[in-house]
């Protein structure tokens, strides 16, 4: 997708990004962008703070299937980053953004993640929330019913990531 226009860099080498642009790739206000050059260009890339976590967010997927033996799907804002131990890289819908933004652990029983990925069953979605701002969350969809001490532990890994985020 290219999407061009151009703007004036002001006195302090601050530049406007574009309504549509920002429309488009979901950055609100507040978010942090990358920065960095590749060849001879100026990249503006959404960051991600989760995704220096693939690694971490693989074991942690692991542990908690193992535990509740269901899927695990941990998201950052935009998109699936785990997807049942494995790497993803899958933009969420528009629905579940909003659902990760209400900052509440939600429970559904159908859910559109993607546009690829429909769930059925017993979902319980997480917010993961670190220094006040929501980073993403974790999502389980199971058979049977989630109990009380399933809910402790995906909350447990909510707050772990959180710690993690932070330091």
């Amino acid at each position: 997708m290219k999407i061009g226009t151009i703007r004036r860099i002001d006195d302090l080498g601050r530049i406007v990004i574009p309504k549509t642009v920002r429309k488009t790739l979901n950055i609100k206000q507040g978010e942090n962008l990358e920065i960095y050059i590749e060849n001879e260009n100026i990249v503006l890339k959404k960051h991600s703070e989760l995704s220096n976590l693939t690694g971490i967010g693989q074991i942690i997927s692991t542990t908690i299937r193992e535990k509740i033996k269901g899927s695990v799907y941990i998201t950052d804002r935009d998109k699936i980053i785990i997807e049942n131990n494995r790497q993803k890289k899958e933009k969420i819908t528009k629905d579940l953004q909003e659902i990760i933004e209400n900052r509440q652990i939600e429970n559904k029983n159908s859910l559109k993640l993607t546009d690829k990925i429909a769930i059925e069953g017993n979902i319980i979605i997480t917010p993961v929330i670190a220094g006040g701002d929501i980073i993403g969350s974790i999502i389980i969809n199971k058979d049977s019913e989630v109990n009380k001490e399933e809910i402790e532990i995906i909350k447990a890994f909510c707050t772990f990531i959180s710690k993690m985020h932070e330091e």
